[in-house]
């Protein structure tokens, strides 16, 4: 399988589910490559130098916003008082929780202190603890970690199929149906491993479909499979369709919306 690169749509909601950040950062890079009329085909879901710098630039940006002092999300990312608890042990609990989230899947004991020992740099340099949360926190988001759902196998010359984890089964299901990454519900599930079987799958599918966040895949993926897209476009010659008018046009790409979502 292709390691699947967020699109610009999975970027920008990923960040607004992650961060509360509803700017559109990705909206400034590269345009993504389409490939079998889809915009989300990892295959051609290239990462060219442009790009790593245009995300590079998004990630300084969104975790100053993120720590800046009397912002609400500072308060949900910095849950701990390093003044009471200790500056290392506040930062593990705070980059653990936020790598948990952006990740998709809980950090490894060795990628914490990587992440936190960059709050002790900071530090050294007459920096601030915030300041060292926010470096950690660019680190996070600029990881292929969070800019790719890797699927990686743990013996990767083998050539038999192995099942996906359920932290895998979550991201697919959430990028699937939402175009951005799992809800704390179907987190709570991939930490308790219950999605490996059919009911618990379906059962979380069925609940994410009655969310608002389902219409993404109405007019996204809608779209492209059916190509109403290309209406915005369409212009008939008015002598053979001296009916068609704008809000024809509307109507038609509503019909075809309506009836995907059913």
């Amino acid at each position: 399988v292709t390691i699947h690169r967020l699109n610009i749509l999975e970027y920008n909601n990923t960040v607004r589910d992650l961060l509360g950040d509803t700017s559109q950062p990705a909206s400034a890079f590269p345009e993504d490559t389409g490939g079998g009329n889809f915009d989300n085909n990892a295959d051609v879901l290239a990462t060219r130098p442009l790009l790593f710098r245009k995300m590079e630039t998004a990630a300084e940006a969104l975790s100053t916003a993120a720590v800046a002092t009397g912002s609400a999300t500072r308060a949900k990312i910095i849950t701990c008082d390093s003044t009471k608890v200790g500056e290392a042990a506040c930062a593990m609990t705070v980059m653990s929780a936020f790598a948990r989230k952006a990740w998709r899947r809980p950090a490894t004991p060795a990628e914490l202190t990587r992440l936190t020992a960059l709050v002790s740099l900071a530090k050294a340099n007459g920096d601030t603890f915030d300041s060292g949360i926010a470096l950690g926190i660019e680190a996070v988001l600029l990881s292929p970690h969070f800019a790719f759902r890797p699927e990686l196998d743990s013996a990767p010359i083998a050539t038999a199929p192995r099942l996906l984890n359920s932290y895998e089964i979550a991201s697919r299901l959430s990028y699937f149906l939402w175009s951005t990454m799992p809800d704390d519900t179907l987190t709570a599930a991939a930490d308790s491993g219950g999605l490996q079987d059919v009911p618990s799958l379906q059962a979380q599918a069925i609940r994410m479909l009655s969310d608002t966040k389902a219409s993404t895949m109405v007019n996204t993926m809608g779209a492209q499979w059916f190509g109403t897209y290309k209406m915005a476009s369409v212009a008939p010659l008015a002598t053979s369709f001296p009916t068609f008018d704008a809000e024809c046009r509307t109507a038609m790409v509503q019909e075809t919306n309506l009836f995907f979502k059913h």
